[in-house]
C-alpha cells in the first residue's frame, strides 16, 4: 500500500475558486459531501434503530413484568445461547457485501446470492443443534420448545441481515429501516397479546419468532424496491469459495465478538440459575438499547471507509464517529453509575432494582468501548486487515471467559458485568494499537475530552439534586447538554459541526478545522 501524504493536496478538498482559497487560508473546510451522504444514512438508521429499540425494549419490559422471574430468565438464557449459535450462519458475510458491493455495485446481486447460499447451508445444523442443546440444558418440555423457537427466530433474523447489508452497500437504508421498525413494533404487540392471554413462556417465544418472520419479509420487499436481486444464477463453486475465504477472518472475529456479548449470560445461567440471568438480562437490556447508535454510525461510515482513497479518510471517519457516540454514551454512563438501579426498578419492576444496581454501574462504560471497537474493526476490515481484528476479539474473549469463570461464583451477575466491561476495554486497546499501525492513531482523545468534562459536571449535578430520579435526570441532562455545547463551541467547534451533520438531513453551513473535506 503506498504511503499516504501527510496532508492531502489542496485539490483533494473539493473546494474551488474563492471558496477553495478561503478554506485553504483559514485551515477550515466544510463537512464534505461524503460525510453528508453518510450522515443521511446514519440518521435514517439511527431513527429506525431508536424506534425499533423502543419496540424491543417494550417487549422485554412486558416479559420481565408478565413472566415469572424464572420464565423470564429462561427466555433470556435462550436468547443469549441462540445468539451464540447464530454466529455461525451470520459469519462475516455482511461485511463482505458492504465492502465489495460498495466498491463494485454490479457485483452486489451475486454477493447477496452467495451469502444466502452460505447462510441457508449453515442454518440447518444450527437449528438441529439447538433442539439437542435445548433438550440437554432445560428442565422441562416447555423451556426446551421455547429454546428452539428463539433460536429459529434469531437465525431467521440473521438471514434477513443479508438484505439489510445490501441496502447499506447501496447507501440507501430507508426501506429496510422501516421494515426493521415494523418488525420490532409487531413483536412488542404480539408479546403484549401473549401476556394478556396468559400464554406464558411459549406464547412469548412464539411472538418473538413471528416478529422475525415479519422483519425478513419487509427487508426483502425494501431491497427489491432498490432493484437489488439475489442472482442465484451467477453462483458458482469458485464464487462461494471466494466468499468463504474472504469472510473467514471476519466471521471468526464475529464469533468471538458475539461470545463476549452473550457468553456471560450462558455461563451465569449454568452457574447461578435462571433468576440470576433475569437480573443480568434487564441490566444488559439498558446497555443493548443504546447500542443502536454505535451500529448506525458504523453503517453510515463503512462505505466511506471502504471507498478507494488515502488512509487519512478512514482515520478521520473514526474520529468523527467517536465524536457522535461520545456525546450520547458519556451521559448514559453517568446515569447508569449514579442512578442505574433506580432506572431498572422504574422500567422493569421493583424486584430488579436492588440486585441490578451494581450490575448496571459496572456495565456503564461498555457502550463507549464497544462503539470504538466497532469503528476500529470496520476501519481495519475496510483496509483488508481483518486478521488484525481477530486479535482484538480473541483478547476480549479470553479476558471475558477468564473473569466470568473467576467472578460469577463469588459475585453472580455483578461478576459478569465486570467481565464484560473489562473485555471490551481490552479489545479497544488492542484495536487502537492495530489501527495506529495501519492508518495512524485516531485522535479519540479529542472526541472524548469535552464529553468527559461535561459528564463530570452532570454527575455532580445529579448527586446534589433533590426530588428523586426524574429531577436528577432532567437536571443532569440539562447540565450535560449546555456544558457540552458551550465547551465544544469554545474548544472543539468541529465537534458541533460533525454532530449536527449526523443529526440534520440538510447540509450544515458550519465549517470544520481539518485537512479533509470529503469525509
Amino acid at each position: 500500500m503506498p504511503e499516504e501524504p501527510s496532508k492531502p493536496p489542496i485539490g483533494a478538498t473539493g473546494a474551488t475558486g474563492a471558496t477553495g482559497a478561503a478554506a485553504s487560508a483559514s485551515g477550515s473546510v466544510p463537512v464534505g459531501e461524503v460525510t453528508k451522504r453518510a450522515a443521511r444514512n446514519v440518521a435514517a438508521a439511527s431513527i429506525a434503530e431508536l424506534v425499533g429499540k423502543a419496540g424491543t425494549f417494550l417487549f422485554v419490559v412486558i416479559g420481565a413484568r408478565a413472566l415469572s422471574k424464572s420464565d423470564f430468565g429462561a427466555f433470556s438464557f435462550a436468547l443469549a445461547a441462540a445468539t451464540l449459535l447464530a454466529a455461525i450462519p451470520q459469519w462475516g458475510f455482511d461485511s463482505i457485501i458492504v465492502r465489495d458491493g460498495s466498491q463494485d455495485p454490479d457485483q452486489l446481486p451475486q454477493l447477496v446470492a452467495e451469502a444466502w447460499v452460505w447462510r441457508l447451508g449453515l442454518s440447518v445444523p444450527v437449528v438441529v443443534g439447538a433442539g439437542i442443546f435445548g433438550a440437554l440444558t432445560n428442565r422441562d418440555a416447555a423451556a426446551s420448545v421455547a429454546f428452539v423457537l428463539v433460536v429459529l427466530a434469531v437465525v431467521i433474523d440473521t438471514l434477513s441481515q443479508t438484505w439489510r447489508s445490501a441496502a447499506v452497500a447501496r447507501q440507501d437504508y430507508r426501506g429496510v429501516a422501516i421494515a426493521k421498525v415494523t418488525q420490532r413494533i409487531a413483536t412488542a404487540m404480539l408479546g403484549a397479546g401473549a401476556a394478556w392471554l396468559g400464554l406464558e413462556l411459549l406464547g412469548f417465544s412464539s411472538a418473538f419468532l413471528i416478529g422475525s418472520v415479519i422483519g425478513t419479509l419487509g427487508s426483502f420487499l425494501a431491497v427489491r424496491a432498490l432493484h437489488v436481486r439475489a442472482a442465484f444464477g451467477r453462483v458458482t463453486r469458485q464464487g462461494l469459495a471466494r466468499m468463504g475465504r474472504s469472510s473467514a477472518l471476519i466471521g471468526l472475529d464475529g464469533v468471538f465478538a458475539i461470545a463476549v456479548l452473550r457468553l456471560d449470560a450462558v455461563l451465569l445461567g449454568w452457574m447461578k440459575g435462571d433468576s440470576a440471568v433475569a437480573v443480568y438480562a434487564v441490566s444488559t437490556r439498558l446497555l443493548e438499547t443504546v447500542l443502536f447508535l454505535a451500529w448506525a454510525v458504523v453503517s453510515g461510515l463503512m462505505p466511506v471507509m471502504s471507498a478507494p482513497g488515502a488512509t487519512w479518510r478512514v482515520r478521520l471517519a473514526i474520529q468523527r464517529g467517536m465524536t457522535v457516540v461520545a456525546a450520547v454514551y458519556v451521559p448514559f454512563m453517568v446515569v447508569m453509575i449514579v442512578a442505574g438501579g433506580q432506572v431498572v426498578g422504574l422500567l422493569f419492576g421493583a424486584r430488579y432494582e436492588g440486585p441490578s444496581t451494581d450490575v448496571v454501574a459496572w456495565l456503564a462504560p461498555a457502550p463507549l468501548f464497544i462503539a470504538f471497537g466497532n469503528l476500529a474493526s470496520s476501519a481495519l476490515v475496510a483496509r483488508y486487515r481483518a486478521g488484525l481484528v481477530v486479535g482484538g476479539s480473541v483478547a476480549a474473549f479470553v479476558v471475558n471467559l477468564g473473569l466470568n469463570v473467576a467472578l460469577i461464583p463469588v459475585l453472580g451477575p455483578t461478576g459478569s458485568a465486570i467481565a464484560t466491561t473489562a473485555a471490551y476495554l481490552v479489545e479497544g486497546i488492542v484495536l487502537f494499537v492495530m489501527c495506529s499501525r495501519v492508518i495512524g492513531a485516531p485522535r479519540v482523545d479529542q472526541a472524548l475530552a469535552v464529553p468527559a468534562v461535561a459528564g463530570a459536571a452532570m454527575a455532580l449535578a445529579m448527586v446534589i439534586t433533590p426530588g428523586g430520579l426524574i429531577a436528577q435526570l432532567v437536571t443532569g441532562g440539562l447540565v450535560f447538554g449546555l456544558g457540552w455545547l458551550g465547551l465544544s463551541r469554545r474548544f472543539a467547534p468541529e465537534g458541533v459541526a460533525v454532530v449536527m451533520s449526523f443529526l440534520r438531513r440538510a447540509p450544515t453551513d458550519m465549517t470544520v478545522p481539518s485537512t479533509v473535506d470529503d469525509v
